[in-house]
Order: structure tokens, then sequence, then C-alpha cells
């Protein structure tokens, strides 16, 4: 519902939180919108298919729905989503590993995509493509703090949270990463299209976690109705 984000595009993550804890359930297509991108780019650095990044995507903002009360408030709200998105990884990674399929992740690059993003593609990403092999090419630990704090922001502590590491090791693994990729790369490209979800994408995601949503409940769990 684009009124929607129209309407409340200037509220905080808590803010908003608390509406939907107060029956408002629209309000959390606002945090989809929001979040989705950073969330994507988690499952990615995984080495997650786009088709898997989108299903875990699915799992994490309905398990944050329904335990949003359980937010602890010293964390801001991102980093906590993060972190939900960053445990279905890892429970997925070690699932797969009990399947003796730990060492076959379809590789990133050759992920399925939508006839939209081939179009971006062909038009304007094919720089950026050369990027995301780049970083592609590093090993998960070096590229997980590369793409938490290069492309999202994160801080050290954050990504020491995030990644269950100190942050010595945070910033070991951040000066490695940038020392395996060209620093020419860094003068050419927005880090923000680094696998990058189109509208079409974005759209598709938000219809799908909504629904799932509405199956479940009005309101997160442990809320009362009103």
């Amino acid at each position: 519902m684009k009124n929607v984000m129209l309407l409340y595009a200037h509220h905080t993550d808590n803010e908003l939180a608390s509406k939907i804890m107060s029956g408002q359930k629209f309000c959390f297509e606002v945090l989809i919108r929001r979040h989705a991108p950073s969330l994507y780019r988690v499952a990615r650095m995984y080495s997650f298919s786009q088709y898997e990044a989108e299903e875990l995507m699915g799992k994490t903002f309905v398990t944050v729905f329904q335990t949003l009360a359980e937010h602890p408030q010293p964390v801001s709200f991102r980093t906590w989503l993060s972190k939900q998105m960053i445990n279905h990884c890892m429970s997925e990674r070690k699932v797969s590993a009990q399947k003796k399929e730990a060492d076959v992740f379809e590789p990133a690059c050759a992920a399925g995509r939508s006839a939209q993003h081939y179009e971006r593609l062909i038009a304007n990403r094919e720089t950026i493509g050369t990027l995301e092999a780049c970083i592609e090419h590093l090993p998960v630990p070096l590229r997980s703090v590369y793409i938490l704090i290069e492309t999202d922001g994160y801080s050290i502590k954050e990504a020491s949270y995030l990644l269950n590491t100190s942050e010595e090791n945070i910033r070991m693994r951040l000066n490695k990463a940038k020392s395996s990729l060209r620093k020419s790369l860094r003068r050419w490209y927005q880090y923000t299209d680094i696998y990058h979800l189109d509208q079409y994408e974005t759209e598709r995601i938000v219809s799908d976690i909504m629904s799932r949503i509405d199956e479940q409940s009005d309101v997160p769990a442990g809320v009362p109705c009103f």
C-alpha cells in the first residue's frame, strides 16, 4: 500500500513497532520496505541464491512480527532485525551441512533473476556486476564484515554483535577484505546498488510477507487484540 508509505515513512522503527503492537498491522509493510534491501544483502553475503534469500527474508520478517514485544531496547530495531536474519541464515547452513550440501551452495552470481533485473543489468549494471563478482571472491568471514560495514553502514560494535566475534577481529577482517579488493572500485560504485532489489522484486516480497502474516494473526503474539 503506497499510501501507507506516504503516511508513515517519517516514523522511526520503534514508533512503527508500537503502532503495530497496538493493532495497526499494516504499518509492518513500512518496516519491510525499509529493511528488505539490507536483509537481502545479508542472505547473499552467505552465498544464498536470490530465491533462497527471499525465503529467508520471509521467515525472518514473520518471526520478527510475531516477537516484536521481545525486541531488546538497548539494541536498535535494525540491528535486532539483521541479527534475526543472520540466525536464520546460519540455521539454514547447518541444515544444509547435515544434508552434506554445505559445499555446494549455488554461486550467488548464478542466481535466478527477474526479467526486470536483466533489463537493468543490460542498461547500467555491468560495472556493478563486476564489483559484486569481486566481493563474492572474498571468503564468507571477510565478505560478511565488508557488506555489513561498507554497504549497510553498521558500526564495528554492531558488526561484532551480529557476527558474534570481537571488535578486534571485525577490524582485522575488514582490513583484509579491503586489501583484497581493488582500491579503484571504491571510486566508481554506489554501495547501495550491490545486490540491489528492484521495485518489482520489492513489491512481490512485501506482498508475500504480508500475506503470510495475514494468515497467522492480526497482531504480534503476546499482544492483546483491541
